[in-house]
């Protein structure tokens, strides 16, 4: 995905760099009278470096949310291949009707209603 997809403007890298310019000299007040003295012990910060670190924190946050989700879908199916064994599947198929219809955008959430299910029948997971 490009910075743009992820809506990392150009302004709001700008502000980063500004700030992270302005603690670089409050962290060095007695390098700071210096800047080339500052620049050796705090390379000042630029844009392409602010920008593939928002990217990397912005990657990171969406890859967690992946994988999120794909665990929140395998315990799904395992929740609910458990209780096939108990209930038939026309109740299984009625109840992802229910599922699709309660949660709309809720694929984390299947797991617990299969679970909870689970739980108030007896079925041990």
């Amino acid at each position: 995905m490009s910075s743009g997809e992820l809506g990392i403007s150009d302004s709001h890298v700008a502000k980063r760099v500004k700030r992270l310019e302005m603690l670089r000299h409050q962290e060095f007040p007695l390098f700071a009278t210096v800047p080339a003295l500052l620049d050796q012990f705090a390379p000042p910060p630029t844009a392409e470096g602010v920008r593939a670190e928002l990217e990397g924190m912005q990657n990171e946050v969406l890859d967690r949310i992946a994988r999120s989700h794909a665990w929140a879908q395998a315990k799904a199916e395992q929740y609910r291949a458990r209780l096939s064994e108990y209930i038939t599947e026309d109740q299984l198929q009625h109840m992802d009707a229910y599922i699709e219809r309660a949660y709309p955008r809720g694929e984390c959430y299947a797991a617990d209603y299969w679970r909870t299910l689970a739980t108030r029948l007896g079925v041990r997971l």
